[in-house]
């Protein structure tokens, strides 16, 4: 994208080539232009943004969906940037502030208590760790460099918090994890765990296939804080527990011993007591609880043989079975027996982040997926709580992604696709206020009204129209 002179077409300014692959389109993306010609929006893949053509960069980015409304203008007032677009009788605006940017992140995650965030940039390089409020995320609190070369985490095995916020852990390598002060991110050790043995080579008959039928878990890695505070780390068939600030290994155990004959495919999860993990067989209907410490069986739960994966809450009373076919159910340990489920089912999110936990020892369960926040109680029916917030603009056929949340469940980390995201705070009396603020504390016209996806009470959504509440 480059400026030309009118009058005899001479290069202006800086010419502007994108660098950032998110980007990168076949498309022309700009949608209006300033009266001196030298400032463009760009608007599309989940962000608007302003380029000066003078200084050939971008000045401006802020989150937006794809979805545009009729004629654009970029407008300047009070040393402020706008986009202006109008529709008919309808009018929009949309602040561009000078020098704002979308963090581009690879993975963000929330303290317990929900007062910070943590995000991991997008090439693996950092931490950074800011205010979860909203106007105070630009204010950053804490950062860090990882380990080269940079390990891009998963979705499967995410940074994790302790339960009282005090530490975090974060894979920095294949079966590297870094543990440091959540206030500070200051590193206090360095874990290093078994290693895996070397790759299969690709079958020839079936390039595609890196791994022999049902082994991949060999080369899986996970990381997580048990009960007590330790760290336990997962690779392949090896469990090992960890002392966190000195990275001292407590206990080692491999599994393969316990598995029944020609059954390889395993899954491990945390278990609410010291040195214990929940070992599946995949296609088995044991779940064998394994105390690492001696290699022993403390214990079976005999369930169901499509089992695929299992959560117990801190007390041990009540867990959720994850089923083939996406199917979630709530148990009760004593005596045992399915209290809750089918819930909702997850199909709709294969590839697309949920999050699935229990908020307590009393049964609590939340799952947030296929654009729906839900809390249930295990014996009860009907949900405690139910948020559906329908597709994301402009991106019908997708869901939200929902990545973390706070240990009492009110706050979640969510995106937008691949786009922007942050802090969900499940508080719809905040969502109100924060409403009748930007509609400047009126009612809505009838043409509004109609044409808003659910039907809103009769009396003003804001109390007295031009009064703010209270």
């Amino acid at each position: 994208m480059s400026l030309l002179r009118i009058s005899d077409g001479a290069p202006q300014g800086r010419p502007f080539t994108e660098q950032d692959g998110k980007y990168k389109t076949d498309r022309c993306l700009s949608e209006s232009v300033d009266a001196t010609g030298s400032r463009v929006v760009l608007s599309g893949m989940g962000a608007t943004r302003v380029v000066d053509l003078t200084k050939g960069e971008v000045i401006s980015t802020v989150p937006a969906d794809d979805h545009t409304y009729g004629t654009h203008a970029l407008a300047e007032a009070a040393g402020r940037l706008y986009e202006v677009a109008w529709d008919g009788a309808a009018i929009f605006h949309t602040e561009l502030p000078l020098g704002a940017a979308v963090l581009s992140v690879s993975q963000q995650r929330i303290t317990p208590d929900g007062t910070r965030t943590l995000s991991i940039l997008a090439d693996g390089s950092g931490l950074q760790l800011r205010p979860a409020a909203e106007a105070d995320s630009d204010k950053l609190l804490a950062e860090a460099a990882r380990r080269k070369p940079y390990w891009k985490p998963t979705e499967a095995n995410p940074a994790g918090f302790s339960r009282d916020g005090t530490l975090l852990a974060d894979q920095e390598g294949k079966n590297v994890v870094s543990v440091r002060e959540a206030a500070t991110l200051r590193e206090v050790a360095a874990i290093t765990a078994a290693d895996f043995p070397p790759l299969p080579a690709p079958e020839p008959a079936d390039p595609e296939r890196l791994f022999p039928p049902a082994e991949a878990w060999k080369w899986s890695f996970a990381d997580f804080f048990d009960t007590e505070g330790k760290i336990l780390t997962v690779s392949g068939s090896v469990v090992q527990r960890w002392e966190p600030r000195t990275g001292r290994e407590l206990a080692r155990f491999d599994v393969m011993p316990l598995l029944p004959a020609g059954k390889l495919d395993v899954m491990f999860g945390p278990y609410p007591a010291p040195n214990e993990v929940a070992l599946i067989v995949l296609g088995d209907r044991d779940v064998r609880i394994v105390d690492i410490t001696t290699g022993k069986v403390a214990e079976t739960i005999s369930i169901t043989d499509d089992v695929l994966s299992v959560q117990f809450d801190r007390s041990g009373r009540y867990m959720a079975l994850l089923r083939r076919g996406s199917i979630l159910e709530l148990w009760r340990r004593h005596p045992l027996r399915r209290e809750l489920g089918p819930l909702q089912s997850i199909s709709e999110s294969v590839g697309t982040p949920f999050v699935a936990s229990f908020l307590d020892e009393d049964g609590r369960y939340l799952l947030a997926s296929n654009n729906t926040v839900r809390t249930y109680q295990v014996g009860q029916r009907a949900p405690l709580d139910s948020y559906e917030f329908g597709a994301p603009p402009g991106e019908s056929r997708s869901s939200y992604r929902f990545m973390d949340t706070t240990r009492d469940g009110r706050t979640l980390i969510y995106s937008v696709s691949d786009g922007p995201g942050g802090p969900l705070v499940l508080d719809p009396s905040l969502w109100q206020t924060e409403l009748c603020r930007i509609i400047g504390y009126r009612d809505f016209t009838e043409e509004e009204r109609a044409g808003l996806p659910t039907r809103l009470p009769a009396a003003p959504p804001c109390g007295v129209p031009g009064r703010p509440q209270g």
